[in-house]
């Protein structure tokens, strides 16, 4: 697979004036929408679509936030754009392991940890709120099971492991010790002037990072799509 053309990225990213990446972030928010039309036409296999358009659902989505107020609270631009870094990582790992069908069952075993997070709230479990959300986590360990995955265990793959499988380690590295300073109550964070923490080299990189990572992950998909003609 050719990977994305760096310059061809670079010409998509805007970072001079306010208005105008408030429009870059709407333009990818848009393009998002149009891809997935693209991706529910191919001839790709229903699951890979299922998670390709779910996956560009959530670029329109962040984007159309930041875009909507691009001088909100710089923690609140770096939370959405460490999740698109994070969502970049989970397709290219996605890509490099063909590991479509595990993707779509993880999400089971996410519902299960939400489930046992709550029943760990009650005091008993006897209950009939609790017995309902019991018999749901069996339910879905079924359903998991009986299409050859098991959830019984969570999968301990953090996103520094994605990242060294996408090939992107010192890249996360850098960026992990930038943004968990701004979506952490770290010291910086709390005890660092405004005029510091949000200053215009440091919204200029969330504002960068956040359109290179969602074209990115765009041409991506287009290139993944570009397989099967």
């Amino acid at each position: 697979m050719a990977e994305p053309d760096p310059k061809k990225i670079g010409d998509f990213v805007s970072h001079s004036q306010i208005s105008e990446v408030a429009e870059a972030f709407r333009k990818i928010a848009q393009t998002a929408i149009e891809t997935k039309l693209i991706v529910s036409q191919s001839r790709r296999d229903e699951d890979v679509k299922h998670i390709m358009i779910n996956m560009l659902s959530y670029v329109s989505r962040q984007c159309t936030y930041i875009a909507q107020d691009v001088e909100q609270p710089i923690e609140k631009i770096a939370w959405a754009v460490r999740n698109l870094f994070e969502l970049n990582l989970e397709f290219r790992s996605i890509q490099v392991l063909q590991s479509w069908k595990k993707y779509i069952a993880a999400r089971a075993r996410d519902e299960v940890d939400m489930l046992e997070g709550i029943l760990s709230f009650a005091d008993d479990q006897e209950t009939d709120p609790a017995k309902t959300l019991i018999a749901r986590i069996e339910e879905l360990k079924a359903i998991a099971q009986r299409n050859g995955f098991d959830i019984s265990k969570r999968d301990q793959t953090n996103y520094r492991q994605l990242a060294v499988i996408s090939g992107v380690e010192q890249e996360y590295l850098g960026f992990y010790r930038f943004y968990s300073k701004f979506i952490h109550p770290t010291s910086w964070l709390i005890n660092a002037s405004d005029e510091s923490k949000d200053s215009f080299e440091s919204r200029n990189i969330f504002y960068i990072q956040g359109q290179k990572y969602s074209w990115d992950l765009i041409f991506r998909i287009k290139d993944e799509l570009d397989k099967d003609e």
